[in-house]
């Protein structure tokens, strides 16, 4: 993210909006700049003369230019005095993550915001031309926002909204490839079992994607709502000592790719670019869960200490009761100075060997 840059925040993924064709003359978007100072308000609308909607169609691909017709409301920054925030309750021993949105972009690295109406240049009716209801996409420079529009013949009826509510999908890249990572080295028994027993939690989400462009053929779905834990965690990655490594293999870097992380396979998934699966024909409501704050390999984006001295016998107890309760609810609250020592990698190589075989399924 450069120093001088505004991006799109809203509508995207998880928050879309859905409309209808002669809405497309009054689409609201909230902006967002990475400059400290905000720009001049021409130079902020010269910045956004480039913003088309795309759409599929019968898997054509079209774009339709967005023209900025107004302010919503103007440029303000988050934080005016731009304070030092740790995000750690030293009373509790524990991380306090940012909650609200607005402290969310602002640890992402963006300082004002702003809400403007666009409009759409082309004709309307391409977009009802083959179904009541299209998935569009917003385009801005070389950055998609998927799934940010859904455009409808018909609003739904609000006494009668039709709607999957689907939660813990625990996505990541890893659950695709644990099978093909496994099964050379098992004897053609333990195959047997294991190909019985896998759970991939990507599969799930496709296999509800099918699901749901069904029920919205037969006009019976309005939108999916995912309720939390869209991801597992925000990286394939492990700990070698205390350095994080971003992917798997020996070689893998140790500086994040945030262009491949399981945000960016969920967004594979639901848009059917990983050709694994459908994509999604129905827009997609997401709110985050407990697992998008396990990003251990991010936390100093949040500026937190967490690296404590752990005592030989809580690190004897975490190791046992990942084997046998991966819930460790009871350790973390009789034991605070425990919570996640995987943050830390302040463990010897043993340790996080016996944890890497043990509790990571």
């Amino acid at each position: 993210m450069s120093g001088n840059s505004i991006y799109i925040v809203r509508p995207n993924i998880g928050n879309p909006q859905i409309l209808q064709v002669q809405d497309l003359d009054n689409i609201e978007i909230t902006i967002a700049g990475t400059s400290e100072s905000i720009p001049k308000l021409e130079d902020i609308i010269a910045d956004l003369n480039d913003i088309k909607l795309e759409y599929k169609n019968d898997n054509q691909s079209k774009e339709f230019p967005l023209a900025f017709k107004s302010w919503l409301n103007l440029p303000q920054r988050y934080i005016d005095d731009n304070p030092d925030l740790s995000f750690y309750d030293e009373s509790l021993r524990l991380p306090l993550f940012p909650t609200s949105i607005i402290e969310h972009q602002f640890h992402a690295g963006f300082r004002w915001e702003a809400h403007i109406i666009v409009s759409l240049i082309g004709n309307r009716n391409d977009f009802i031309a083959k179904s009541k209801s299209t998935i569009c996409n917003i385009i801005k420079d070389t950055r998609i926002n998927y799934h940010s529009i859904c455009v409808r013949e018909e609003m739904p009826n609000p006494e009668k909204i039709n709607f999957l509510h689907v939660t813990d999908c625990h996505i990541s890249g890893r659950n695709d490839l644990i099978p093909q990572l496994i099964l050379p080295v098992l004897e053609p028994w333990q195959k047997k079992i294991f190909k019985s027993r896998y759970l991939n939690y990507n599969d799930n989400l496709r296999a509800i994607i099918r699901y749901a462009n069904q029920r919205a053929r037969e006009g019976n779905l309005d939108f999916i709502i995912i309720t939390g834990d869209l991801i597992d965690y925000l990286h394939d990655g492990y700990f070698s000592g205390d350095t994080y490594h971003y992917g798997q293999g020996k070689d893998a870097p140790t500086i994040p790719d945030n262009t491949r992380s399981n945000y960016t396979k969920f967004i594979e998934i639901i848009t059917g670019t990983d050709n694994k699966g459908e994509e999604l024909q129905v827009p997609v409501f997401t709110i985050p869960g407990n697992h998008e704050y396990y990003a251990y390999e991010n936390l100093g984006a949040f500026n937190i200490d967490l690296e404590k001295e752990v005592p030989d016998w809580l690190i004897f107890i975490r190791v046992i009761s990942t084997i046998l309760f991966p819930v460790n609810i009871v350790l973390d609250l009789i034991a605070p100075e425990m919570y996640d020592l995987r943050k830390t990698g302040k463990v010897d190589d043993k340790v996080n060997d016996d944890i890497d075989k043990y509790g990571t399924f």
